[in-house]
């Protein structure tokens, strides 16, 4: 079980390691963000509660497109270096 805890750990920090975390990090963050601002159940101080329910649904669609991507190209790089 260590073995897969320190490569689990090496995989996130080289992933990390590079800009394309960062971008797509702040992507996820902006858009989450924007759509739950926007298009969210009212006005959070007019209405006195919070609804994450379009939050939810932001981000099933956003983690849907990026899971895949991220996947994909930590599989290309682990080819390449053999």
């Amino acid at each position: 079980m260590h073995a897969v805890w320190t490569i689990c750990k090496r995989e996130v920090n080289a992933f990390f390691d590079s800009l394309t975390a960062y971008v797509l990090l702040v992507i996820f963050l902006g858009l989450s963000g924007t759509f739950t601002w926007l298009f969210g159940q009212g006005d959070i101080f007019f209405v006195g509660e919070a609804s994450l329910d379009i939050f939810f649904q932001v981000s099933f669609w956003t983690l849907f497109f990026f899971i895949p991507a991220v996947t994909m190209g930590m599989i290309a790089e682990e080819r390449r270096s053999g």
